[in-house]
């Protein structure tokens, strides 16, 4: 008896009704009491959560939902046997250190095994209603092949049947099957796998719960998932990358614009300033240096090369101030007052063909 009862005693974590401690790993079987305060109200702690899956009981190492949640991988092909024993054994490990153990699908996620979307058709498929069609199915075929007898596929109905009425998972029929050794893992697969050819089965589920979500994965990837707090802003970057596109395009196209030079004409104070603004802008504007309405484009003498204000009406009636000259050509960015500016250099020889320097910052006046 004393052999028997060492034999049930089983690594769980346990709670203190009395006193209330817990204790994790620990050996328990019915009627031990409690290291802490000898109260013999001491039982097992079950872990709140929504499925068996979440509250399984991983104190120890991994737990029966581990390996059904890894089968079902190997089975759909996500995930290698050697895969899911090296995650079994990262629990083990977990544990032995006295460490939260993680359940095994965060762990295959952790290693690039599987990826969210998969850990969530596994979860899904994993948990079973009681008679269900694909269950029918696959016992009839089972029987047929002569793998189990009508008792033992009842005995499992049966097992599904408590569970479920006790608010617990019911387990799929094909891993009922092979876990109590009934049919082989090879016997299931084929049977899954012929299940599959008609559109039925576990097996055709986690094909078709994948097939599903990648038609929806490229978007999902690019708004992030429901609900995510990043999807309105990439929803908005997207609705904004049209307008942003038409403005490089429009950008490319055009160019970056024209410049004009200007100088600026305040005599009080004296400012001389000399700067560049877009071509388009309405004359005179505002110096950049003394903030005054004196600013004026600046215009090269096609007869000596001097540089100086147009200040008038479009420049009719504008003279050089040096050579009293009325030919002159604009000082702007474009390639056409570069190329004639370039020509004056050229024929007044200055420069030998090469651009003036800049002027500096305080400018100069024209007719210094």
């Amino acid at each position: 008896m004393a052999e028997d009862s060492a034999q049930k005693r089983t690594p769980r974590t346990v709670k203190c009704g009395h006193c209330g401690a817990v204790f994790k790993n620990r050996p328990w079987a019915p009627g031990d009491t409690c290291p802490k305060c000898d109260s013999d109200d001491l039982a097992p702690l079950l872990i709140s959560g929504a499925t068996d899956y979440e509250r399984a009981d991983r104190s120890s190492a991994y737990s029966i939902e581990d390996i059904r949640f890894g089968r079902l991988a190997q089975w759909a092909e996500m995930a290698t046997p050697k895969q899911v024993q090296f995650a079994l054994h990262q629990q083990n490990l977990a544990a032995r250190a006295g460490q939260r153990v993680p359940d095994i699908g965060a762990l295959l996620m952790k290693d690039k095994v599987i990826d969210r979307r998969q850990y969530e058709v596994i979860l899904n498929v994993r948990r079973a209603k009681p008679g269900s069609r694909e269950d029918v199915e696959l016992g009839q075929a089972a029987v047929k092949l002569g793998y189990v007898t009508p008792e033992q596929i009842a005995e499992c109905r049966r097992h599904q049947e408590e569970a479920d009425a006790a608010g617990r998972d019911a387990v799929p029929l094909a891993l009922l099957l092979v876990e109590r050794r009934l049919v082989q893992e090879n016997q299931m697969l084929a049977l899954l796998k012929n299940a599959e050819r008609g559109e039925s089965g576990i097996l055709h589920r986690l094909r078709q719960a994948q097939v599903d979500e990648t038609r929806e994965e490229p978007l999902e990837r690019i708004l992030g998932a429901k609900g995510s707090q990043l999807r309105p802003v990439r929803i908005a970057a997207l609705a904004a990358l049209p307008v942003l596109l038409a403005g490089v395009w429009f950008f490319l196209l055009k160019g970056p614009g024209t410049f004009a030079t200007v100088e600026c004409t305040n005599r009080s104070p004296r400012c001389g300033a000399v700067f560049a603004v877009p071509a388009a802008t309405k004359f005179p504007c505002a110096c950049l240096e003394c903030k005054q309405k004196t600013a004026y484009p600046q215009a090269m003498c096609r007869n000596c090369g001097a540089t100086f204000p147009v200040v008038g009406m479009g420049g009719y009636g504008v003279m050089c101030p040096k050579c009293r000259s009325t030919q002159f050509v604009m000082v702007t960015t474009s390639s056409k007052s570069k190329q004639e500016r370039q020509e004056i250099l050229q024929k007044v020889g200055k420069g030998k063909g090469k651009a003036p320097p800049p002027p500096p910052r305080g400018g100069h006046r024209a007719g210094d």
